[in-house]
């Protein structure tokens, strides 16, 4: 009976995170609101000046009746609305989604309101924006992604990272954070000052504690630059053995047991119920080592055979 082995590694994700930069509303009893906002404060973060960003807002009627949008206003110049034509009806529970852009013209903070003027019980409807306008990154990454790949559980990959200030002055990183199961940093402590021209290389690891696809993101700030992101991604893996071998002849075998060990162990059945086929894919070896494996045969009565001959495979 002679087994066959090999390996499949899957595949891996990847997905951004982005900061928050809050504002706040006028006091408005929200329990007498006819028209409302979702969201109702739009935080736009950090913009570098003279590029725009976009968010998305959903006005909903919570009345009973239909009620009539007539007007806005919009304040300050920085901020926009687009896909929202006036005047509006929307029917008792509709909804209409447009859309609010930043645009800051200088750096600083910038916080101002759109104003729906309806015939709503609330007449007028306050939205808060607020945004934060910045010059453009004088701090790098180098790379700004990284992609572990497959990584055994039980190992570690450290990729690194060069971390550049191309800017004229000093920059000090004083916050950071880490998302992401299995992500660490090595190398670098915050708060942390690179002068003009600086640069500084730093690791990031992955050591999984699971097996499957984990994204992350390491951010780092300063007073002067906006957020920088470095967005992560990895898979932990098992290492798969792909088992194969020749049918019993005999007409009253109804399936097959599969058995493994280590060098130092016995023999433990791996399949949770009878294999009716001649292969089985063994996707929990979750460490390198020497590994044997056998197979038994199963008849109508539910007898068992006795193990085949073992079949040696070694994992690095």
């Amino acid at each position: 009976m002679q087994l066959l082995r090999a390996v499949s590694p899957p595949l891996c994700a990847l997905v951004a995170a982005i900061a928050v930069f809050m504002v706040s509303l006028p006091n408005v009893d929200a329990s007498t609101e006819e028209l409302t906002c979702t969201p109702s404060d739009l935080p736009f973060s950090k913009v570098i000046v003279g590029q725009t960003k976009t968010l998305s807002v959903t006005m909903t009627n919570t009345g009973a009746t239909s009620v009539t949008v007539s007007n806005m206003r919009v304040n300050p110049s920085v901020f926009r609305v687009g896909n929202l034509t006036l005047p509006l009806t929307l029917a008792a529970g509709q909804s209409v989604q447009f859309d609010v852009s930043f645009t800051p013209t200088t750096t600083g903070t910038s916080h101002g309101n759109v104003v729906f003027t309806s015939n709503a019980s609330n007449s007028e409807l306050y939205l808060a924006l607020g945004g934060l306008g910045v010059n453009g990154w004088s701090l790098t990454a180098k790379p700004g992604q990284l992609a572990f790949g497959n990584v055994q559980l039980g190992q570690r990959q450290n990729l690194p990272v060069v971390l550049s200030n191309g800017g004229s002055s000093s920059v000090t990183l004083s916050e950071g954070g880490l998302t992401g199961a299995g992500f660490h940093v090595s190398g670098i402590t915050l708060p942390l000052t690179l002068s003009a021209g600086q640069s500084l290389t730093f690791d990031v690891v992955f050591a999984p504690q699971s097996v499957g696809s984990v994204v992350g993101n390491l951010s780092l700030s300063s007073p002067s630059d906006p957020l920088l992101q470095i967005f992560l991604s990895g898979t932990g893996t098992a290492v798969s053995v792909q088992l194969s071998w020749t049918a019993s002849t005999s007409p009253q075998v109804v399936g097959y047991n599969i058995y493994r060990h280590d060098s130092t162990g016995s023999y433990a059945k791996i399949n949770s119920s009878l294999d009716a086929d001649t292969s089985y894919l063994d996707a929990s070896i979750v460490s390198s080592g020497t590994y044997y494996y056998a197979t038994t045969a199963i008849n109508s009565s539910g007898q068992e055979s006795v193990f085949s001959n073992p079949v040696k495979i070694n994992i690095p």
